[in-house]
């Protein structure tokens, strides 16, 4: 039997500009706005700090700090 209403219920909800991100997780969570580059490495493992998502992540930041922006 199904009980769920979930299809039936529309609220309206705040979304993101498409310059903006946001990222949370158990252990912390941040909003960008002014996003000048995105990447799509999954994040599975991305707690070990030698992976490749932290890799990756730390690129990103070490490059837009290269071009000037303010990455903390």
């Amino acid at each position: 039997m199904e009980t769920s209403l979930a299809e039936d219920v529309k609220k309206p909800t705040r979304t993101l500009s498409p310059d903006s991100f946001f990222f949370m997780s158990p252990y912390r969570s941040f909003t960008t706005s002014g996003c000048f580059r995105r990447f799509s490495q999954p994040a599975v493992g991305g707690d070990a700090l030698n992976g490749e998502f932290q890799q990756q992540m730390a690129a990103a930041f070490a490059e837009a700090g290269r071009r000037g922006s303010a990455s903390r």
